[in-house]
């Protein structure tokens, strides 16, 4: 029995091993819908929505109203009377072609709110969040914000940090947020507990502030406004400050609830727009309907793209219950990309009892770019006095190369582990 136990093992070590040699850095993944079957399938149509096709968006905390209230994402097929090769189900189960217009794509907006305002509450958030709800519309698999609720302008969602997550920064990092927006975080000062940061776009600045993370929390939370649309002061930009400490090595500033839309990037949708093989049916405040402008054509067991990523993918014929129909599901494939680049994680949170560094004084806000360039040269002479890291030599400091983590790698090192304590046994 313990023989077979240690084959086991040893084989199983040996195929994961493998295969995290073979394939260190990201994994392929298949987002699929349920399957039908078209044999068995109502001639009327059938539908996947949120719940049933994972490459839908699906916010489980709002499961009940996405089903009361047909919020999200719907792709359906519903016959229409009179189409050339009649339905897609039970009466003509090998039928293989969708008609014109029979495969209709529907997304309604949902009412979303601000982390910020739930976690710290409505009363403390600063004038520019009049209103701290807004509308979500996924379109074609990602989440976008209506503007101004209005489903017909969107604006994609950059970053939107979960109610318990935290982003630590050191002085000088940058924290790229997506589609060209960086946090950069000028100066920090823990003695002062105040923080300098910016956020740019492509190199550009777009904001700048000093927050002191001693004061109430009204004056933690920093937020940017813009015209977009028709609306002048439109928030497009908010994040809170949470703390500011000395860690191990460097002073970190804590950010919560950060919530960016690109501002540069609004869609506007009428009636008529076309989108990969849809032709936009219908228009209204809180929902959109797209049907296909062409027939689309399924072959046996063969993926058929009906946009750059979805498709359907069927079944050889006559694979479905009684042999009378096939098997047809949508599907996206997807690449999940490994995280290599050096980030603080919340190990960094405890509160370090190293050798504190001397303070950065951060000096009001520079007016111009000017004299925010001799700021930094001023605080970079300092810290070439002082070191950016205790007990280590300027010299020292440049050659020690930033701890970055490659995920796979230890559970590859666990595994060899066990390929050689079994081996051993043998």
């Amino acid at each position: 029995m313990k023989e077979n136990l240690r084959k086991i093992v040893y084989g199983f070590s040996l195929s994961l091993a493998f295969f995290l040699l073979i394939n260190p850095v990201g994994l392929a993944a298949v987002c699929r819908g349920i399957p039908y079957d078209t044999g068995t399938t109502p001639k009327e149509g059938f539908f996947w929505n949120a719940t049933t096709f994972d490459g839908f968006c699906y916010p489980v905390n709002k499961h009940e109203n996405f089903i009361n209230y047909s919020w999200g994402e719907k792709l359906a097929y519903i016959e229409k009377n009179g189409s050339d090769h009649g339905p897609l189900g039970k009466k003509e189960p090998q039928n293989k072609i969708i008609d014109k217009e029979e495969l209709v794509y529907s997304t309604v907006s949902y009412p979303s709110k601000q982390q910020i305002a739930s976690k710290l509450g409505i009363e403390n958030l600063p004038a520019d969040v009049k209103d701290p709800s807004y509308h979500t519309l996924a379109w074609f698999g990602k989440p976008y914000i209506a503007v101004e609720n209005d489903a017909t302008k969107l604006a994609p969602l950059v970053c939107k940090q979960g109610g318990k997550a935290k982003k630590y920064l050191k002085s000088g990092e940058t924290w790229e947020l997506g589609k060209g927006y960086n946090l950069n975080v000028q100066q920090v000062d823990v003695e002062g507990n105040k923080v300098w940061f910016t956020l740019e776009k492509e190199g550009k600045e777009l904001e700048s502030a000093i927050i002191d993370a001693a004061g109430p929390v009204t004056n933690r939370i920093f937020t940017g406004t813009a015209e977009i649309g028709e609306k002048e002061e439109q928030l497009y930009f908010i994040t809170y400050v949470d703390s500011i400490f000395q860690g191990p090595l460097d002073s970190l500033v804590v950010f919560k609830y950060t919530w960016l839309i690109d501002k540069a990037k609004v869609l506007e949708i009428e009636e008529g727009d076309e989108f990969y093989d849809f032709e936009v049916k219908e228009t209204s405040a809180k929902k959109l309907v797209l049907k296909n402008k062409n027939s689309i054509t399924l072959k046996p067991d063969t993926k058929t793209y009906f946009t750059d990523n979805w498709y359907f993918q069927t079944s050889d014929e006559k694979k479905g219950l009684y042999k009378k129909g096939y098997i047809i599901y949508p599907a996206v494939d997807i690449s999940v990309e490994s995280q290599t680049k050096n980030t603080m994680n919340d190990a960094l949170a405890v509160e370090s009892k190293a050798e504190t560094k001397a303070p950065i004084n951060i000096k009001p806000e520079p007016k111009n770019v000017a004299e925010k360039e001799r700021t930094l040269k001023n605080t970079s002479k300092e810290k070439e006095k002082t070191g950016s890291k205790p007990g280590l030599k300027r010299a020292e400091r440049e050659e020690e190369p930033e701890n970055e983590k490659t995920p796979g790698f230890g559970l590859l090192a666990g595994s060899l582990g066990l390929l050689a304590g079994a081996k051993r046994r043998k």
